[in-house]
């Protein structure tokens, strides 16, 4: 374990090759994913501004306006909508 936190590049070298060790890291990858999916889900339900995002259809049809796709890229590409 202290080798993968070290240096999981390594420790994939050195126990890739072990069936135990690959079902062992394939099975904790998959309870990790689903648990951040977990977590995700529980922060956007949260948010009610994602709420709004999510239910309104107004909202939605003009996020999927191009112009506004276009100025939400131009901020973000600009670092001014984080």
């Amino acid at each position: 374990i202290e080798l993968l936190q070290k240096d999981p590049k390594e420790a994939v070298k050195q126990y890739g090759t072990n069936p135990e060790f690959v079902k062992i890291m394939t099975e904790f990858s998959s309870i990790m994913g689903g648990h951040m999916e977990d977590i995700a889900k529980r922060q956007v339900e949260k948010d009610p501004i994602m709420d709004i995002i999510n239910n309104d259809e107004e909202v939605k049809e003009i996020l999927q306006d191009p112009k506004v796709q276009a100025f939400i890229q131009q901020l973000q590409s600009a670092g001014g909508a984080d």
